[in-house]
Order: C-alpha cells, then structure tokens, then sequence
C-alpha cells in the first residue's frame, strides 16, 4: 500500500462489499476485483454501533436535551472513541476517513483555546467582547473579578459542555466510517435510519391526535409546539426530513437497479424501492402535520438537492432530466402552497396575522449579529450564546435567548470567523468530495444511498438557517451518520506517526474537558440565594451567613460574568455588609450585562434605596 497523506490508503468504490478503485464503465452489475482492499478492523463497527445507537435511540429521550440525556451521549461517543481509537493505535494505525481533518482539528482546537487564561493585552486583541466582560470598565466589578488572566470564554462551563459533545460524536464518526465501506452494512445502516425515522413518523401523528401537548401524555414543556418525542416541532421535522430524505436516495437507488436487473432479482428490489419511497411518504406527512416551515424548506431543499445530484452523478444522464428536475421541484411548491388544508396551510405560508415567530428572528438576528462584531475572530465561547446575547438586546426583554435559530450565526457569535469557516470549509470539502466520488459509480444503490445522505444533510443545513438543529444532540448524531454515510465511499487512510498521536491527543483533551469539569455553576447560585435568604432574617450568626454569601455571590460571578443575577447577588451582600458605593456600582454594572430584563432597574433601584 503506497503512503497517502501521513498514512495508508485503503482503496475507494465497492467491489464484492467491500471498497476498491471504482470503475467508470457502462452502468451494471459491478465486477470482482482482483486484490480487494483490506478490511477495516473490527472496531470501527463499535464506533458504527455507537453512533448510530445514539442516533435512533436519543430522538426517544426528548432529543437528548435533558442534562442527563446530554450527559448519556458525551460519556457513551467518548468512551466508545477512545476505546476504538486506542485499540486501533495499539496495533498499527487509526482507520480515518479521507475527509477533511484539519478544519475539524482546528475547530475542536478554538474550542480548547477557549479555556485557557490569556492575559488581560493577549485577550483584548483576540475577544474585545469577551475582555469587556471578564475586565469590566467599572472598577469595583473590575476589582471583584481581579486583574487575572481569563479565558475567551464567558461561560467555561457551557464550552466544557460543547467540547465533551460535539469531540465525543465527531471522533466516534470518523471512526465509523470505515465501517461502512462494506457494501452491505452501509445498507443496513441506511434502512435502519429509514426504519427508524419511519417509525417516529407515525408515533408523532398517532400522538399528537391522542395525547395532545404533553410528551408521552403525561411531560409538559414549556414550547407551545412539541411534536411526537421532541421538545420542538422544528426538531422532530429536522430529524425526520434527514431520514425522508435518505429514504428517496435508497428507493431511487433500488428502482434503477431493478430496471437493470434479471427478473427474479428486479421483483424484489423493486418491492424494496417501493418500501423507500413510501417510508419516505410517509415521512414527508409528518413534516408537513408538524406545521414546521423550517421543516418544510429544509425536506424541500433536500429533494432539490437530491433531484440535482441524481442528475449530476449519473453515468449517461438523459437530457430529458435536465428538463424535468426543475420543472418537478416547482411542481412540488406550486402543490404545497394550493394543496395544504386550512391550519396547516395558514401556518407554513405565514398567512397568520398572529404569528410573530418571523419577527422575533429578525429582531434576534440583528442582535446576535451584533454581538458577534464584538468579537468577530475568535468569538465569546462555544456553547456560550445564551450569556452572550443579553448585553445587545434590545427586544425581548423578558426571555433568555438560548439559540438565534441561526446556525451560522450562532456559531460566528460563539466561535468567530475561525469557527464558522472551519465548519465551513469541513462540510463543504466533505459534501463535495463525496459528489464527485460517486460520480459515473456502477452501483446504482451506492449512488442513490450516497446521495440521499448528502441531499439529507444539505437539507438541514438550509433548516439551520431559520433554527438550530445541529444543537440537539439527536439530530446531530443522525447528521453526522448521514455525512458518514457519505463519506465511505472514499475510502479510508491508515494514519500512523504525528497524525495517530494528534488525534489521541484532541480525543484525550475532550474527554477532559467534559469528565474533568467543575461543578455545576448552578447550584453554586442557589446556595448563594439560600446564604443570602438566612442571612436577611434577623438572627444569631447573620454576620457568618451573610459572610459565606457574599463568597458564594464573588465565587458564581467569577465563574459567570455575564449574568447579571450574580451580579446582583454580590451587590446585595455588599449592600448588607455597609459597603453602600460598591453595592451601588455592582447593580449598576449588573444593568449594563441585561439592560432589556424586566425587573432588573427595579431591583436596583430598590436596592439603592435600601
């Protein structure tokens, strides 16, 4: 095997199941090749069970956005990565797809960075949104946080959080991959997607006319619009356009081998294709009932980008489809904007005089874009959107904005031009490798599963532009399966040396990130307000109560900066405690972190009047 890129290459395109130069000839059955690539060791299967377990498994536990549920899936990817990986290196070399790895590093690397202290000069250069924060300009909140160093992020906790998630399914990914070049478990993975999405379809309609707003009949959230298991109906359309999606692939694929197939064998792939395609029907319904207008655009984007592909990437396209391509995707819209019954069609054409849903957007977007001119290379921490926000609104004051419904955005705000173009350049490289590496390809199910899985995750990524599904854990784990998907067919490379090493090491420091961290931020608050509620009752030892508040209230702010609750907290005790001009400047400076919040002015004022 000849050194490719750091290691060993494997061979690309299918042959007897497993992957070997792809022929460009006359479409057909494909032909036995005549020294077939090395199999992938059997890890990598591991990697492959976990992460599509993950993904099938997770949409069942609200998406997997509980704590405990984010938790499951970060120990599971990591534990299964390192497992995989360690095992691969102890003999020989890690099996990695031919993807781009580099931009992955870097963006898992900005998250790292992100962590560590950088002194007070360093850190206005890199993040001036994030030294404002960290080094405030009133000096008595100034003095409260001292003059040490600190890292970009605004909420440590929160990129601890992100790093452990987003490392643990990305490392178990690229290391699934070359599972898949085995022709048959890429279609059984495929159809499990299919089955799956399948079976959610059906559990959300039969659910929502049964058991109403409340998760399994008896949850309630506090959405207006959950839908099946999630949360979020947009989430539930996210997850199941992605499977609607991959289920025409396979079905398309299926129907044009049964056209060229013997007969006995064309009955039965022909009845599998029909399976697909009304799988993916049935999918489809879903979306629309869901009243999801990001579902609907993203389901519609994928089946153009599908349509485009399928064109693209055969062998002899006939001149008719270039014809028919765009003239059934406007088709498909005209349908949808006449053929839609009342709520459903009044709700996904925004004819709705009620609906502010599409201002509030515009209104967030314009917020969440300034922020991220605050720091506009390296942004104010991965997972730190929610703490971010809130000093450049100004609408909505009274709700916490955990997402923009934006995913470029949000990851320019959090991440800075270094984030988003990472994930830029690591989706697009991939996407479009995995296109041409189809192209002309003999198996005509390969072609069709392949490009259903990128139609798929183009699909959500149009979703994202108006939501935030790549930040539900489920959808992000069935994304990630669909890139994987997409991905096989290149082939995988043997990575030995530095590059074996470099990729423990940012698997190693991930799993730190998530299993090492501190405390949560959370319970460190409540015992403050516990501390501080004692110790306003008159009593024996309001002094020592009022002392272990005032260090929990300096000890959450340090660690929190930017919410202005803490803030106020450390104000109060300070107040209590007849440091009357500094109590004053902490509310002031608490104002200026949510100058939108109802209530907060007041509280101040009341404090100050105290």
């Amino acid at each position: 095997m000849a050194l490719t890129g750091g290691g060993r290459s494997t061979g690309i395109g299918y042959n007897r199941g497993r992957m070997a130069p792809p022929e460009r000839g006359r479409e057909g059955p494909a032909e036995v090749a005549a020294s077939p690539a090395p199999s992938a060791p059997r890890s990598a299967r591991l990697a492959l069970a976990c992460l599509v377990g993950l993904a099938l498994l997770a949409p069942w536990a609200l998406g997997g956005v509980t704590p405990w549920g984010v938790d499951v899936m970060t120990t599971a990817s990591l534990a299964t990565a390192l497992a995989v990986a360690s095992h691969q290196a102890w003999h020989g070399g890690l099996w990695l797809p031919r993807a781009p790895l580099g931009t992955v590093a870097v963006l898992l690397g900005l998250g790292l960075l992100q962590l560590v202290p950088l002194p007070r000069a360093v850190h206005a250069l890199a993040a001036p949104g994030s030294a404002g924060v960290w080094h405030p300009s009133v000096p008595e909140a100034a003095a409260l946080l001292g003059d040490v160093w600190r890292p970009i992020s605004i909420d440590p906790e929160a990129t601890h959080a992100w790093l452990g998630l987003t490392g643990g399914l990305v490392a178990v990914a690229l290391l699934a991959v070359p599972a898949l070049e085995q022709r048959s478990r890429m279609m059984r993975t495929a159809w499990a997607v299919v089955a799956a999405g399948s079976v959610l379809a059906v559990y959300a309609i039969v659910a929502r006319a049964a058991l109403g707003s409340l998760l399994y009949g008896r949850i309630a959230v506090p959405t207006v619009a959950p839908f099946g298991p999630f949360v979020n109906k947009n989430h539930f359309a996210g997850y199941v356009e992605m499977a609607a999606v991959l289920a025409i692939g396979l079905g398309r694929g299926l129907s044009r081998q049964a056209a060229g197939a013997r007969e006995g064998s064309s009955s039965w792939a022909s009845s599998l294709s029909l399976a697909a395609f009304a799988a993916a029907a049935g999918m489809g319904m879903a979306v629309l009932l869901s009243l999801s207008r990001g579902g609907v655009l993203g389901l519609v984007s994928g089946l153009a980008v599908f349509a485009i592909l399928d064109l693209a990437t055969s062998r002899r396209p006939h001149p008719i489809g270039r014809v028919l391509v765009p003239v059934g995707m406007a088709a498909l819209l005209v349908a949808l904007a006449v053929a839609l019954p009342g709520e459903v069609h009044d709700r996904l054409l925004g004819t709705r005089r009620d609906d502010r849903s599409a201002v509030f957007r515009m209104d967030t977007w314009r917020e969440a874009f300034r922020a991220w001119t605050a720091s506009p290379i390296a942004g104010q921490g991965m997972g730190a959107f929610a703490d971010t926000l809130p000093r450049y609104k100004t609408t909505a004051g009274a709700f916490r904005v955990e997402h923009p419904e934006n995913e470029p955005l949000e990851m320019a705000v959090e991440g800075g031009l270094i984030g988003l173009g990472a994930v830029a350049f690591a989706l697009s490289a991939a996407l479009v490798r995995a296109t041409s590496g189809i192209r002309g390809d003999r198996d005509r199910v390969l072609r069709g599963v392949v490009a259903g899985g990128i139609a798929g995750a183009c699909g959500l990524l149009v979703h994202g532009l108006v939501d935030f599904n790549l930040r539900i854990p489920s959808n992000a784990a069935l994304f990630l399966v669909l890139v994987a998907l997409a991905m096989a067919p290149l082939g995988s490379v043997v990575q030995v040396g530095a590059h074996r090493r470099w990729f423990l090491a940012a698997l190693a420091a991930c799993a730190v990130a998530a299993w090492w961290r501190p405390a949560p931020s959370s319970s460190l608050l409540e015992q403050a307000k516990a501390l501080a509620a004692k110790a306003a009752a008159p009593h024996e030892g309001t002094g020592l109560r009022l002392s272990q508040a005032d260090r929990a209230a300096r000890e959450y702010v340090a660690r929190r900066p930017a919410d202005p609750e803490g803030w106020l907290l450390a104000a109060w005790t300070a107040d209590r405690a007849g440091r009357r001009e500094e109590a004053s400047a902490l509310a002031r400076h608490a104002i200026t972190l949510d100058p939108e919040r109802p209530g907060l002015r007041d509280a101040v004022r009341s404090l100050n009047a105290h």
